[in-house]
């Protein structure tokens, strides 16, 4: 015997859906599906049904729907039947028969896993025991609201622990569709946000992933009046730096003289490397275009964010003294930088920094570089 409450509710023996056709029987079902092996007094019961204000005749209904599903449940065998202790009821029957009671199952299975793989497999399994919104067919939107706040919550917490072990797994190209689409729908989960930027970051697309981190910040500022998380504002300024921590995870060393195929390397390798749109030069990506997005969204330290960039290409320049045509490229990319700090810091009444006076060391003053 099985039980589905994560979608339409439904319970199956023998591979055949079980006949429940009322909308409350269904719920009420479900009802003591969520509280398997314990009383629920059937005063719960009519208030979940007709809240806030059930009829006079909500018992007696209620007591029908218990009667119709016991002698429904009778036939198919003793594994789940319905138990009656004075005005309470329970569903008696082992819990992993019953999805919600599984996915919980699974989660702290998950957790329990030796490794990253096997993890994966049991969040995946968890994952598809959702055929939909909880009790879609059975309960109103208000009562879903009350009854499956914690469970909806728990979906999503799971989908975030199987994108960071996929991520660990250096899977961040065939998840990166699903975190664009879970950011979308969820804008104010800092964690989601912060794994899309990973994800693009390692696929080579690091200017996007610094526009998912403005448009978070933006969201949360005007929908909520709050920051970003810290997390989320070191990760920002990872991406700026380039933090070698935040390079995918290097698949298992071959043996000696063995060579992968063409077929065989990753999409993004030679990402970081100097090569295709990442120039291996500080993140990667054009100043002007990065500058033009923060003074768009206003509120944003300019100099100070221009004198990190400024850094790590001096820092950049230094490790590179043997490629001429790349030296003369991040100073034309320094030039251009500077000259938009000091247009924006005009603006906002701040110091012009194209003269060096913003810069704590004067070995970064554009100047010097």
């Amino acid at each position: 015997m099985e039980f589905r409450v994560l979608g339409p509710v439904q319970a199956v023996a023998d591979g055949r859906l079980v006949p429940l056709k009322e909308r409350k029987q269904r719920l009420v079902l479900a009802l003591l599906l969520l509280d398997v092996n314990q009383l629920v007094p059937i005063d719960r019961l009519v208030d979940l049904l007709w809240m806030p204000d059930p009829p006079s005749s909500a018992r007696r209904i209620v007591q029908a729907h218990l009667s119709r599903l016991r002698t429904t449940l009778e036939p198919l065998g003793r594994e789940a039947h319905l138990a009656r202790h004075g005005t309470c009821y329970m569903m008696v029957c082992d819990p992993r028969s019953i999805d919600v009671h599984l996915f919980r199952a699974l989660r702290d299975e998950a957790r329990r896993a030796g490794d990253d793989h096997a993890r994966a497999a049991i969040l995946q399994r968890a994952l598809a025991l959702w055929r939909g919104p909880a009790l879609a067919d059975a309960a109103t939107e208000r009562l879903r609201r009350e009854l499956c706040c914690g469970l909806n919550e728990a979906r999503l917490a799971t989908f975030e622990d199987r994108l960071d072990v996929e991520l660990r797994l250096g899977n961040h190209t065939a998840v990166l569709d699903e975190l664009t689409d879970l950011h979308a729908k969820h804008p104010a989960r800092t964690r989601t946000a912060a794994q899309l930027m990973v994800a693009l970051h390692r696929s080579g697309r690091s200017a996007d992933a610094l526009r998912v981190y403005l448009r978070t910040r933006e969201w949360l500022r005007t929908e909520l009046g709050v920051d970003p998380t810290a997390v989320l504002d070191q990760l920002y300024t990872a991406i700026l730096r380039d933090d070698p921590a935040l390079d995918a995870p290097q698949p298992p060393a071959l043996p000696t003289g063995s060579v992968p195929a063409a077929h065989e390397q990753p999409a993004d390798a030679g990402a970081g490397t100097g090569t295709g749109t990442t120039a291996g030069v500080g993140v990667g990506i054009d100043v002007r275009q990065e500058l033009e997005l923060i003074a768009a969204q206003r509120g944003v330290d300019v100099p100070a964010l221009t004198q990190r960039i400024i850094e790590d290409w001096v820092a950049a320049q230094r490790r590179q003294e043997s490629a001429p045509d790349r030296l003369d490229e991040m100073k034309r990319h320094l030039d251009a930088a500077c000259r938009i700090a000091a247009t924006l810091a005009r603006g906002a009444g701040e110091p012009d920094v194209s003269s060096g006076a913003e810069w704590s060391n004067p070995a970064y003053a554009p100047s010097n570089i």
